[in-house]
C-alpha cells in the first residue's frame, strides 16, 4: 500500500506524503490534578448501539502505589485520551478524543500491569438508575429526556438538541430504571440520546439515511484501508425484520399489566414472510398504551433491518470519525457506496481504527 492520505481533521483537505500521529492518555483525579499514563495497549471505541456510547480500555505499566491508590474508580476520577497529527511543517494538531469516568481497575501483579476501563457519562446515569418514586411531567419528550438525565447528576448537563417536539410526557417512575425510561422516550420519537465522550449530551433524530461523506475509505494503493470485510447476515442478534416490545408493569391498584407492541417489514425483499422471519424481543418495565407500544416497535425495526448488511474495515486512524457519520467506501470491486458508521474503535498504540458500517436498505415498508 502507498503512503496513507487521511483527511485533515475537520476539513476535506487531503494530506499527502508521510505524516506522524500522536496519542496519549492521562488520568485526572477528583481534585483536577492530571497524571500522564504511558500505555502498552489502549483503545477508544464509539458505538451507536451501546450505552455508554464511548469506552476506553487500556493496559498501563504499574504506576506505583501512590498513583495506583488514586486510580480507584469509586473515587470519581476520569481517564482522558488525546490524539492527533504532527504535520510535515511541524505543527501539532492534538484534540481531546474522550473524557470518561473510570469504571474499573484490574491489577496483574505477575505482569506488572494495570487494566483500566472507562465509559462516557451514560454510565453514571445507569449507575444511578433506580427510581423509586415520582413522575416525569414535561411539555415535550425532549424535555422529559433532559429531566431524566439531569436528575441523575443533580444539576443540568451541557446539551445540544436537534429539533423540537410538543409530545407531552407524564410518566410514572415508581420502581423503574432511569436509563430504561430514557430509552423508552427516545424510541417513541426515534431519537438518539448520548454523551459524545466529552461530557456534552445530544438529543437528535436517529440517522436512517446517508448524507455528505465525512471520510473516504478506499482499498488499494491510493487509499487508507488496510483490511476490509463485507458482511451480510441474519444472525448475531442485530438484524431483525420484526420486533416485539413487551411492556410489563404494576398499576396503582397492584395489578400486573402487559402490552405488546409489534413492528415488522410488510413489503419488499426483506419482508417478514415465508422463510424470512427474524424476530427481536425487547422487554420494558414501563406503563404504556397499545398505540405507543406499536410506534416504538416500528421505530426499533427501522434500525434493526439496516444491520443485516455491513462492512468491517481496518484503516489508518481518522480521529474525527464518529457513529452516524457518512463514509464513502470503495472496495476493489464494485462502485463507491455511501454508508453510515455504526461503530469506530481507535487503537492508540498502532494508530489504526476499526470501522463497522451499516448499509441502509431501501424499498422496505414498515407496518
Amino acid at each position: 500500500m502507498g503512503n496513507p492520505a487521511p483527511y485533515l481533521a475537520g476539513t476535506d483537505q487531503l494530506i499527502t506524503g508521510v505524516h506522524q500521529q500522536q496519542t496519549r492518555l492521562e488520568f485526572v483525579d477528583v481534585a483536577g490534578t492530571s497524571y500522564p499514563l504511558p500505555f502498552l495497549d489502549a483503545e477508544v471505541s464509539f458505538d451507536e448501539a451501546r450505552a455508554p456510547r464511548v469506552q476506553i480500555n487500556a493496559v498501563v505499566p504499574d504506576p506505583g502505589a501512590e498513583l495506583l491508590g488514586r486510580l480507584d474508580p469509586r473515587l470519581g476520577g476520569r481517564l482522558r485520551a488525546f490524539a492527533g497529527y504532527v504535520w510535515p511543517d511541524g505543527r501539532r494538531d492534538e484534540r481531546l478524543l474522550a473524557d470518561l469516568g473510570l469504571g474499573e481497575r484490574t491489577v496483574n501483579r505477575e505482569a506488572g500491569t494495570v487494566a483500566l476501563e472507562a465509559g462516557s457519562d451514560e454510565a453514571m446515569v445507569i449507575d444511578a438508575g433506580h427510581m423509586n418514586a415520582g413522575t416525569i411531567t414535561t411539555s415535550s419528550t425532549r424535555a422529559g429526556i433532559q429531566a431524566l438525565v439531569d436528575g441523575a447528576f443533580g444539576s443540568p448537563r451541557t446539551w445540544q438538541i436537534t429539533g423540537s417536539d410538543t409530545t407531552a410526557v407524564n410518566m410514572a417512575v415508581t420502581d423503574t430504571d432511569r436509563w430504561e425510561n430514557i430509552d423508552e422516550l427516545a424510541d417513541r420519537l426515534d431519537l438518539d440520546v448520548f454523551d459524545d465522550g466529552t461530557r456534552t449530551w445530544f438529543i437528535k433524530p436517529r440517522s436512517s439515511s446517508t448524507g455528505t461523506a465525512t471520510h473516504e475509505l478506499v482499498v488499494g494503493d491510493a487509499g487508507t484501508v488496510l483490511e476490509a470485510n463485507a458482511n451480510v447476515s441474519r444472525r448475531g442478534g442485530e438484524y431483525a425484520n420484526r420486533v416485539h416490545v413487551v411492556y410489563t408493569w404494576t398499576d396503582s391498584a397492584g395489578a400486573t399489566k402487559q402490552v405488546i407492541g409489534v413492528g415488522y417489514i410488510s413489503a419488499g425483499a426483506l419482508a417478514f414472510a415465508g422463510d424470512n422471519r427474524v424476530v427481536a424481543r425487547v422487554e420494558r418495565n414501563v406503563a404504556t398504551s397499545q398505540a405507543v407500544a406499536d410506534t416504538v416497535a416500528r421505530n426499533i425495526v427501522r434500525r434493526t433491518v439496516t444491520r443485516g448488511r455491513s462492512y468491517d474495515l481496518r484503516a489508518v486512524a481518522a480521529y474525527w470519525l464518529r457513529p452516524t457519520h457518512t463514509v464513502l467506501v470503495q472496495l476493489p470491486t464494485g462502485g463507491p457506496e455511501l454508508q453510515l458508521v455504526a461503530s469506530v474503535a481507535f487503537d492508540l498504540a498502532d494508530k489504526t481504527m476499526r470501522v463497522r458500517t451499516r448499509v441502509t436498505d431501501t424499498g422496505v415498508t414498515i407496518a
